[in-house]
């Protein structure tokens, strides 16, 4: 991999999972499901509903700005393309969705039952230096000074 400022003006940002992230006015969101008939939501648009079956009844909707940390972990032996230890965990969305997602490694992300706000993150780098963007969670803004 060469190191130099052309080389890095060509590095073109991608999804680390094509189709998970959206964006609209009110930021970023997980693409999700929900079914017209029983109102299940899902992570991912699915052809079927999971709880009632019914087919063709799962319509694409923003889920996931918003959750609170169930439980998380720090992971110190670094995959190749990341540069320094990072949090996994998992966060329970208000849409009623459990997901497994990457955390801001601090410790007010890193609280057990805190209130957590999703962004669109570089989470690593590819093999040719380009960043790979997905979701990642922090500490809500509760107001609180």
């Amino acid at each position: 991999m060469t190191n130099s400022p052309e080389h890095d003006r060509n590095l073109v940002e991608q999804p680390i999972w094509s189709g998970l992230l959206g964006h609209d006015e009110l930021g970023d969101y997980l693409v999700g499901g929900q079914c017209s008939a029983c109102g299940f939501t899902t992570l991912g648009l699915r052809d079927i509903c999971p709880d009632c079956w019914q087919q063709g009844t799962m319509t694409e909707a923003a889920i996931g700005r918003h959750g609170t940390l169930y439980t998380y972990t720090v992971i110190h032996q670094l995959p190749q393309g990341y540069e320094e230890p990072f949090a996994v965990g998992y966060v329970d969305l208000d849409d009623g969705v459990r997901v497994f997602a990457h955390l801001d490694n601090t410790p007010a992300s890193l609280t057990i039952g805190a209130r957590l706000d999703l962004v669109s993150a570089t989470l690593r780098h590819d093999e040719t230096g380009a960043p790979m963007t997905g979701p990642r969670y922090h500490a809500a803004n509760t107001g609180d000074t």
